[in-house]
């Protein structure tokens, strides 16, 4: 493993609890945090009028330098002797002539003099030193980039983290990547590991994490300083501008020499960040259609003699079938309509109703003349509650909907009585293939015969890439391998590698994306032939829908910040009374009514005008 020295990048980092990261999520930036002293502290105290500490790390190299380096006019020192030494070369001094040189068979000599520019190299004199060795209680300081390459290593300064990384430019690259888990594989993927290493020449270590865990612990390591080089943010609009910018590197000019990641970021349709029109994150590609929305149960359908619904009357009726007709024929009238969960912000797997009513998959959209619409407002946000209302008081929800989790949800699922449940694209075929119930995905919905067709959205897409502060890799090697994985997964080359096993293709799904619900799908190509043709038009026709342009992903940091949520956690407390019948329509109009006329309201609205207009 790599040694690191005086590592000014994590220890503030470490400071920080989760605690007070939410804190800097919620509007109040830590900004500077005092750090614990490191093991350095008091001898660089001796040091200051030489030039303030730096940072070094060695990557992969077994070096020591003794005492921390320092960044002296511009130029960072080492102590020459430890440095020399752990490099292989014998030390000696000339007192007299204050010089020191240092010999290593096979290795080129060296030697520097005190307060003199220049050096030599095997006895000849070479160009000016950046600047003059200097002696500090009986040590001599040189500079690190002129000696460490002179030995055959590579040097690389990171202005942004202020730091230097040093390593061997013919050995492995170590690289650490985080990312989320979608498909709740999180097993290693050994074989990938091995092939990277033996065809890439990289040593990669590979994080992924379950998506219930992915946020909490995505905050946990930033506030450990404990970062992977290669970290995915799930919502590339979850941190405010100056978090973000203190934990991710700008990319804006390594991307030059990656055409296709630079076209990942600037795509119109997929949320990236820019900060001033610097980039500091690359999209995992998706289909951004893929996203929770209802699937039914075929097999009821197909016992029933019914056919899937397309306006949301026929849904109604289908609903009603599954509760009231015994559709799992066990004689127990224990059937659930749709089951469901609703959000802290939304109402989480009955947002869909609200979907097919409004026409928007979120709440806030764009309009065509650039401003913001709040649909919560509109007549089909009372036309989905006015349903939704209906759907629970004839028993067609579960009773529990407004007090159960995701996860909860899920396993109410798995019980096998549902008939709707909202899932993703995978979900619903790995359940089939469980065979907990044989789930279709639903396509063609509208809520009447004469509205639009509306698909699944996912506008934060599959999250965001960022290259830490504290990689100790350069960004031009880090982008390398990120965009060497997403060309071939784009091109189906990850297909013709032999030896990978289930579990190393899911984690290259998990690793670069996938831009097609129907390419290289495992879960779907087990299928059965007559299901599989369902899964395919079903997708097929999503991605005839489209709501580029029209929502807006940047309302994550307001929402992050803690900007006007109680508005958005109010009025989804009021949606709920309103579908368990404690609030009538009537007493939903006035409410609506007069929180559009407040002044708080006013200032939500002009504040994501901003956002749009900053856009």
């Amino acid at each position: 493993m790599g040694e690191k020295y005086s590592n000014a990048l994590s220890r503030p980092l470490k400071m920080l609890t989760v605690l007070a990261l939410t804190a800097a999520l919620s509007g109040s930036f830590i900004g500077t945090v005092q750090a614990d002293r490191s093991p350095w502290e008091y001898e660089a105290a001796s040091m200051t009028k030489y030039g303030p500490p730096t940072s070094v790390y060695f990557d992969n190299l077994n070096i020591y330098v003794g005492r921390q380096p320092i960044n002296h006019k511009g130029t960072v020192m080492v102590q020459a002797e430890p440095l020399l030494k752990s490099l292989g070369y014998q030390v000696t001094w000339d007192v007299t002539e204050k010089k020191l040189t240092a010999e290593q068979a096979g290795k080129v000599s060296l030697t520097f003099w005190a307060q003199r520019t220049e050096a030599e190299i095997d006895g000849q004199s070479v160009h000016t030193l950046p600047a003059a060795p200097f002696v500090h209680e009986d040590q001599l300081w040189i500079p690190l980039r002129f000696t460490a390459q002179s030995c055959g290593l590579a040097v690389t300064w990171t202005a942004k983290g202020s730091f230097v990384s040093v390593r061997d430019p013919n050995a492995q690259i170590h690289l650490r990547v985080g990312t989320q888990a979608d498909n709740e594989n999180t097993g290693q993927p050994s074989a990938l590991i091995q092939y990277m290493k033996e065809n890439w020449e990289t040593n990669v270590q590979i994080n992924l994490t379950s998506p219930k865990d992915f946020s909490n612990k995505t905050k946990v390591k930033i506030a450990a300083g404990d970062m992977d080089s290669l970290m995915l943010l799930g919502d590339a609009y979850e941190f405010r501008d100056d978090l973000l910018e203190s934990i991710a590197l700008d990319l804006s000019e390594s991307l030059q020499s990656y055409p296709s990641l630079k076209e990942l970021t600037d795509a119109s349709n997929i949320a990236v960040r820019k900060i001033g029109g610097k980039v500091y994150g690359i999209p995992r590609p998706s289909d951004l259609n893929d996203a929770p929305f209802p699937a039914l149960r075929q097999d009821w359908i197909d016992t029933l003699g019914s056919k899937q619904p397309v306006t949301m009357d026929e849904m109604f009726n289908l609903l009603k079938q599954f509760v009231n007709k015994d559709p799992d024929g066990n004689g127990k009238g224990n059937t659930i309509g749709m089951y469901g969960y609703v959000n802290a912000n939304n109402l989480g797997s009955l947002a869909w109703v609200e979907h097919t009513f409004t026409g928007s998959p979120e709440r806030f959209s764009i309009s065509e003349s650039g401003t913001v619409v709040d649909h919560a407002l509109s007549k089909g946000q009372r036309q989905a509650l006015e349903w939704l209302t209906r759907a629970y008081a004839q028993g067609l929800i579960n009773k529990d909907f407004a007090t159960i989790d995701p996860e909860t949800a899920m396993e109410g699922v798995k019980k096998k009585n549902v008939g709707l449940a909202v899932l993703k694209f995978d979900e619903a075929a790995k359940l089939t293939l469980d065979k907990q119930g044989s789930w279709t995905p639903l396509s063609g919905l509208k809520a009447s015969s004469n509205a639009p067709e509306i698909a699944p959205w996912n506008s934060a897409g599959g999250g965001m890439y960022i290259v830490s502060r504290m990689a100790k890799v350069d960004a031009v090697k880090v982008l390398e391998w990120l965009d060497r994985g997403i060309e071939m997964s784009e091109t189906g080359k990850w297909a013709e590698i032999e030896g990978l096993k289930e579990g190393d293709r899911s984690a290259i799904q998990n690793l670069f994306g996938r831009n097609d619900l129907l390419k290289s799908n495992a879960l779907l190509n087990d299928l059965a032939p007559e299901t599989q043709k369902l899964y395919k038009e079903a997708a097929t026709r999503w991605h005839n829908i489209s709501y580029k342009g029209q929502t807006l992903p940047e309302a994550n940091l307001l929402w992050s910040q803690g900007q006007h949520t109680e508005f958005i956690h109010k009025l989804n407390d009021m949606k709920i009374k309103v579908i368990m019948g404690k609030v009538s329509l009537s007493e939903w109009d006035e409410y609506v009514k007069k929180m559009a006329s407040s002044e708080d309201y006013k200032t939500m609205i002009r504040d994501f005008n901003k956002l749009i207009h900053s856009k």
